[in-house]
């Protein structure tokens, strides 16, 4: 009985990491797709880049902010890929 309560509970656990690793994807994706829509220009797009890249290197020593890590990072591999169409377009 106790084995059976202490698996119920890590499986919870897991379920809410991925959850979590889950919005860590939607947020930042939604986001770069709002910013798809202003119509930036390539250094624009570059520099939100190195913004999140910059980001994701800070946030990673940071003992609170390092659970939030994927956030900046899915910014930069969605800006990345909206450089990647923009250089194939034009």
């Amino acid at each position: 009985m106790i084995l059976f309560i202490i698996i119920d509970a890590r499986d919870r656990d897991m379920l809410q990491k991925r959850l979590e690793s889950g919005w860590g994807i939607i947020v930042p994706g939604i986001l770069v797709m709002l910013l798809a829509l202003s119509d930036l220009s390539f250094a624009q797009w570059r520099l939100i880049v190195v913004l999140a890249l910059l980001s994701t290197s800070l946030m990673l020593f940071h003992k609170r902010l390092r659970h939030f890590l994927l956030l900046p990072s899915c910014i930069a591999f969605a800006s990345g890929l909206m450089l990647m169409v923009m250089n194939m377009k034009g």
